[in-house]
């Protein structure tokens, strides 16, 4: 496998910000982090238990989702001290047919700590490690995973000052989730720039 990382140095200029990513890979996060000198991850509360897992996402200090809001919370607090927090708002990976919908924990978050959101778009073409695939499944040609940098989001612009949070929360996840449809094309390698 090749990995592209486009426009990462966009994350540079960013401190106290959501990373939300589309999630087609079992190797996105670690594509992602590779790249970050710091970053905070929610992730799956099932991996606070795997045996070969647990010992470093509890070191690495990431946030289990246990669907509470001390989720939204913590994240909130890491955020506001100029941390950055990944978020897949999917759930769980994509599958080939497409993106899956967006839950609204990463808008939660977002509309609450007033902070960024930094779309960050994944690809790998030819499909690899994705949910349907096999862990042993290898494509005949080398998959490249790529992620871009998208432009940034101030969630502010998308709601107006006077709407109750939970709607803010509504609108941000639309759109927020449309933004990611036009961009990610899980099916051409044209939506991949290669």
């Amino acid at each position: 496998m090749r990995f592209v990382f486009y426009n990462h140095g966009a994350l540079d200029q960013t401190k106290g910000c959501l990373l939300v990513a589309n999630h087609p890979t079992l190797l996105d996060v670690v594509l992602l982090i590779s790249r970050l000198p710091q970053a905070d991850c929610i992730i799956k509360k099932e991996l606070m238990f795997n045996p070969f897992l647990k010992a470093v996402v509890r070191w690495a200090g990431y946030i289990p989702n246990d669907g509470g809001t001390s989720v939204v919370q913590e994240a909130i607090d890491k955020v506001r001290r100029g941390r950055k927090v990944i978020i897949f708002p999917e759930g769980t990976r994509s599958t080939r047919r497409g993106l899956n919908s967006f839950t609204a924990g990463f808008a939660h978050i977002a509309v609450r700590a007033h902070c960024l959101i930094v779309p960050l778009f994944i690809h790998c073409f030819p499909s690899a490690l994705t949910k349907e695939d096999g862990w042993f499944t290898v494509p005949r040609q080398r998959p490249v995973l790529g992620i871009t940098v998208g432009t940034v989001v101030d969630p502010a612009v998308l709601y107006k000052t006077s709407d109750p949070v939970p709607v803010a929360v509504r609108k941000t996840t639309a759109a927020v989730e449309k933004y990611f449809q036009e961009k990610v094309d899980y099916e051409t390698r044209n939506s991949f720039g290669i």
